[in-house]
């Protein structure tokens, strides 16, 4: 089952706030949502829907939206979910937290924010993850707080347009079934050897 309420600016839920609560306490009971898409939408509606009931979300779209991340929604609860898609939401920081047990999450795009920091690191459990779109996110370096090493099955890295200056070779090094990188318009200047040693990089 899945709802989509995308490229709806200015919808508002009207019900009153009691009979609201009630009918979605007993959706999130009788009903497995399984995709949600609210591209698009307002701040409000994504508050009132309180998203954090429908555990079984797969499908999780809230791209295009302009909201505080830590005051307009959590994916704690989320721990089935293959995709979520938060391009253009206007977030600034990651945090560890916010991706705790998505051990089954393929996909995770991120692209065109602009972020003070992107905190991945082993204490996330991405161990499923295939696609990263790292695009336009301001990144300027690689470090510990972006660690890929854990990231076994990542296929398809996208950080492309961000301020990258320098590529060690033990950026990727633990990535073995990585086959698409893009980091085109950045500001590379260097370059280590056998950066990208691996049959399966295109």
């Amino acid at each position: 089952i899945s709802i989509d309420l995308s490229h709806n600016p200015n919808i508002r839920i009207v019900s009153n706030e009691h009979d609201l609560d009630r009918i979605l306490k007993v959706m999130s009971i009788n009903v497995e949502l399984e995709y949600i898409y609210l591209r698009n939408v307002s701040v409000d509606l994504i508050d009132s829907i309180k998203l954090s009931r429908f555990i079984f979300v797969e499908d999780f779209d809230l791209s295009s939206n302009n909201f505080n991340w830590s005051q307009s929604i959590s994916l704690r609860n989320f721990d089935y979910v293959f995709r979520i898609y938060l391009d253009n939401t206007n977030l600034d920081k990651i945090e560890p937290q916010s991706f705790l047990n998505k051990k089954n999450m393929e996909t995770l795009d991120l692209s065109n924010n602009q972020f003070n920091r992107v905190l991945f690191n082993d204490s996330i459990n991405f161990k499923s993850l295939i696609y990263l779109i790292l695009k336009n996110v301001s990144l300027s370096q690689i470090d510990d707080n972006l660690n890929l090493s854990h990231l076994k099955f990542l296929a398809y890295l996208d950080m492309s347009l961000n301020q990258l200056k320098f590529i060690s070779s033990n950026y990727f090094s633990s990535n073995q079934k990585l086959y698409y990188l893009n980091i085109s318009f950045n500001r590379l200047e260097y370059i280590e050897a056998k950066s990208f040693v691996k049959d399966s990089l295109k």
